[in-house]
């Protein structure tokens, strides 16, 4: 029986209500609806963020449509675009911008407003929601590094260079001439010291020090002592592979081996020259060292590198170490030698105290950085070593000249009628850059 047959037989007035509108833009609803664009609380000055963005799109199947990333304190031009596209009448679609925040002006202050938004199409349904705004706290650390060379190598040469072009670092380099004699040489904003540190005073002035190629005769006691309570107090320390380094160089049972993450051995500790393409451990392909580089390196259970990136030039050799001390953690080893039947380290990372020590025992990654030039920041060179760098300073914790503030996060730019509530995040921080962890947020809608 049919609805109106059943109507009829029924004898009760029945009234026909139309559902929808006469226009036909709106019955058949094309839009593109942002469904969210999430960002960093935090970003760091000269590095780059990711804003992951999340779109609706209703009715413009095959239609190319873009998701744009813009900086207020910017906006001559776009932070980044991507390109949308579906083949569905009815999909969800996710892109990731990516955002390398400057040196804020004077006028800009500490926080950054940014845009991302979807500019609308001919017959959209509503343009409003198309668009959100987020705040994002700009901080911009200062790592001060020492670098302790016993001799000029092409490995110093390159990193030097890396170094003093990397705008969140003050560099300077001490480097062995002759005899005991070292040579100064510093970038903008460098710590003066024209000699190795020798007083709690000296190694306070730098966040990270890293020995490269320098016999222990050339720290006396006092000084391997001091170095050791800098690292325990909160600095880092990074020594370098070489003819003069860890077990070669006279390291082992010294201050300078209690700090390291790794047993140096005897002088008598050999070489190993084999070349080859750094292993990176299961540790190791997820460590932040190594975050957007992993894929350049062959991986754990012998996961060759991909085959659709540049590839790495082999290193030349390595020293070799007895072994990781326990609760280090090994992050990169070689891919084919072994020492006391287990892999031979190459990176081991390790918390001590309040700071951070690594090992690395080779000394050419010179080599990678002509071949990638070309990926810019991209460069699994500079990368690799902005990001170690970085991990040793823990740069999440040194916000330098640091002012109080107040940043709220909303969940959504827009709300629907019977969407319900908003959530909303707060960053508090006092003059110091510290969570201020006893504040209390009235937030008012």
């Amino acid at each position: 029986t049919s609805a109106v047959d059943a109507a009829v037989e029924a004898r009760t007035p029945v009234y026909g209500v139309a559902i929808g509108s006469t226009s036909d833009k709106l019955s058949a609803r094309r839009n593109v609806e942002l469904l969210s664009a999430d960002a960093p609380l935090e970003a760091i000055v000269n590095n780059t963020s990711k804003v992951t963005v999340a779109a609706r799109v209703s009715g413009f199947a095959a239609v190319p449509l873009e998701v744009r990333l813009s900086d207020a304190d910017a906006p001559e031009a776009d932070a980044d675009t991507q390109r949308l596209w579906t083949d569905q009448n009815l999909a969800t679609l996710q892109a990731e911008l990516k955002w390398t925040p400057s040196s804020p002006s004077a006028a800009a202050g500490q926080i950054r407003r940014l845009r991302v938004s979807l500019p609308p199409n001919a017959g959209e349904a509503s343009p409003d929601d198309n668009a959100a705004e987020l705040h994002v706290l700009l901080t911009e650390p200062h790592v001060r590094v020492l670098y302790v060379a016993g001799s000029i190598r092409t490995e110093y040469k390159f990193l030097k260079r890396l170094l003093m072009s990397d705008t969140n670092v003050r560099f300077l380099s001490l480097v062995r001439v002759e005899s005991n004699r070292f040579w100064a040489q510093g970038g903008p904003g460098a710590a003066a010291l024209d000699r190795l540190p020798e007083t709690p005073a000296d190694f306070k002035l730098f966040d990270v020090i890293i020995l490269s190629n320098l016999d222990r005769t050339f720290l006396n006691r006092t000084q391997m002592q001091n170095l050791r309570a800098f690292v325990n107090d909160g600095g880092a320390l990074l020594m370098l592979g070489g003819h003069n380094s860890f077990g070669p160089g006279g390291y082992e049972g010294t201050d300078v081996e209690a700090v390291l993450p790794v047993l140096c051995g005897p002088r008598s500790q050999p070489q190993e020259t084999t070349p080859f393409i750094p292993q990176l451990t299961a540790e190791g392909q997820v460590h932040p060292i190594f975050q957007g580089v992993a894929p350049f390196f062959f991986g754990p259970g012998g996961r060759k590198p991909d085959e659709n990136l540049p590839k790495l030039a082999e290193l030349l050799g390595c020293v070799t170490v007895p072994q990781a001390k326990p609760g280090a953690s090994v992050l990169t080893i070689h891919p084919t030698r072994q020492i006391d039947g287990k892999p031979l380290v190459v990176l081991a990372v390790q918390r001590v105290g309040a700071g951070r020590s690594a090992a690395f025992t080779a000394d050419t990654t010179w080599q990678w950085d002509a071949p990638m030039r070309g990926l810019g920041r991209e460069s699994p060179y500079e990368r690799f070593w902005g990001q170690l760098i970085r991990w040793l300073a823990n740069v999440e914790t040194k916000v330098r000249e640091s002012k109080p503030v107040v940043m709220i996060r909303p969940d959504r730019s827009f709300i629907r009628i019977g969407q319900g509530s908003v959530k909303v995040l707060a960053l508090v921080q006092d003059d110091r850059g510290r969570p201020a962890t006893s504040a209390q947020v009235t937030l008012s809608v």
